[in-house]
């Protein structure tokens, strides 16, 4: 009996524990189609701004100081935006060993899981900010890491990047800054009106295309977390489901075997109380 207790005592409790995995799973889910809708807007926005960049690019005098292209002696400035909690499996570690950080980079990293596992590797960043689990989280915080990253001129950011197709989210790298500029001559679309000179408007709005890059890998970061996540409570809610059938089969034969064993010993109880009888009758 006591054995049967100590059964039913886990069976409650791996029950209880399946309820949190599926409330998890629900949540990491829904974050995941949210990311997934939010991500098209962003990518717009980010096109809106290259073309924009494109058009003030076709003013600039061909004769003119070319705008610099960040190879000049600066650091790369290395944006990794991580996870801020678990249930991501290898995520971190593998975002820091395929990132690909020269000596001398500058790092700006993004969750605190993330910052653990650089802590590992030794390595020291320049900045770490925690990670938002929240869409409405994200403009703020694309904003502290523009103002974390700064006046850099080479700027790189890293990050996992989900794709509804595959089961696994991959580590993707996207150079930001400096920004690409087309060809002299190659516009085909009427010059844009503007007040301001076209290399400070250019500067600006190569400084709003870098927010805008930051808030896409934000989304994607978040889209990919959650994939991973829900991938990873998936697993565990069946792992705890095999684990509850086979406990359940255990507290059956228990049960099957104290109730042999009761009636075993009520038959033996009745024998012993039949047998003087049959004896004193002979």
């Amino acid at each position: 009996m006591e054995q049967l207790a100590r059964l039913k005592a886990r069976l409650t409790t791996l029950s209880e524990l399946d309820d949190i995995i599926v409330a998890m799973r629900a949540m990491a889910a829904a974050a995941l189609q949210e990311g997934r809708k939010a991500l098209p807007a962003v990518g717009r926005y980010a096109g809106f701004i290259e073309e924009g960049i494109a058009d003030v690019a076709a003013l600039l005098d061909a004769t003119a100081e070319p705008a610099s292209d960040g190879e000049n002696g600066e650091p790369e400035t290395l944006c990794l935006i991580g996870t801020e909690h678990g249930f991501v499996g290898d995520l971190n570690a593998e975002l820091l060993e395929r990132a690909e950080i020269p000596p001398g980079t500058r790092l700006v990293l993004v969750g605190r899981r993330l910052e653990g596992a650089a802590t590992e590797r030794k390595l020291e960043p320049a900045a770490v900010l925690s990670m938002t689990t929240h869409i409405a989280g994200v403009p703020r915080l694309a904003r502290h890491i523009a103002e974390a990253i700064g006046p850099a001129s080479h700027v790189r950011i890293a990050t996992a990047k989900h794709d509804p197709g595959q089961a696994a989210a991959e580590v993707a790298s996207r150079q930001v800054l400096p920004v690409k500029l087309p060809a002299p001559g190659t516009s085909t679309r009427p010059p844009p009106l503007h007040q301001l000179p076209p290399r400070e408007l250019l500067a600006e709005l190569a400084g709003e295309y870098l927010l805008a890059e930051i808030t896409r890998a934000l989304i994607e970061a978040m889209a990919a977390e959650n994939q991973i996540r829900l991938g990873v409570l998936t697993a565990a809610s069946q792992n705890i489901a095999d684990k509850l059938d086979e406990l359940n089969r255990k507290a059956r034969n228990l049960r099957q075997e104290t109730i042999t064993t009761e009636l075993l010993d009520v038959v033996v109880g009745a024998e012993a109380v039949l047998e003087p009888e049959g004896q004193g009758g002979r």
